[in-house]
């Protein structure tokens, strides 16, 4: 039986930020929601209440177990950190492969600077943008 806790600023601590126990323990619900308790536990120091917890079950009768700790724990949102993991949670690195498979991607750019942006904008005949960081929380 595996042990995860709840990693969903993932793409945070790959850009090297500090960790966020507010959103992990914000989000750790969802865990309980679609993981199979047959298979896993989650390490958590939340209380979920009983009724909570009934709630949940008729929706995923099998609910993982929550424990307090784990001599073995896994990250349950990211699981390849480092290098590796940042390369495969870039948006740069996405766009230029959707690009360079010519799998044909939204117009956009990677900006530089302010400046780049602005340009972009200006220039563009769709006024509706989406702007992400690098390795950020998106999708």
């Amino acid at each position: 039986m595996e042990d995860y806790k709840v990693n969903i600023d993932y793409e945070q601590t790959l850009s090297g930020a500090s960790p966020s126990p507010s959103l992990n323990k914000e989000l750790e619900h969802l865990f309980l929601f679609t993981e199979d308790g047959r298979q896993c536990n989650l390490i958590t120091h939340q209380k979920y209440d009983n009724d909570y917890l009934e709630f949940i079950q008729t929706i995923n009768p099998h609910i993982p177990k929550c424990i307090s700790h784990s001599s073995s724990p896994r990250n349950w949102w990211g699981r390849e950190m480092g290098e590796k993991g940042r390369l495969l949670n870039s948006k740069i690195f996405s766009f230029n492969l959707l690009e360079h498979l010519k799998k044909g991607t939204l117009p956009g750019i990677i900006p530089l600077s302010l400046n780049d942006i602005k340009t972009f904008i200006n220039n563009s005949e769709d006024q509706n943008f989406v702007l992400k960081s690098d390795l950020s929380f998106s999708g």
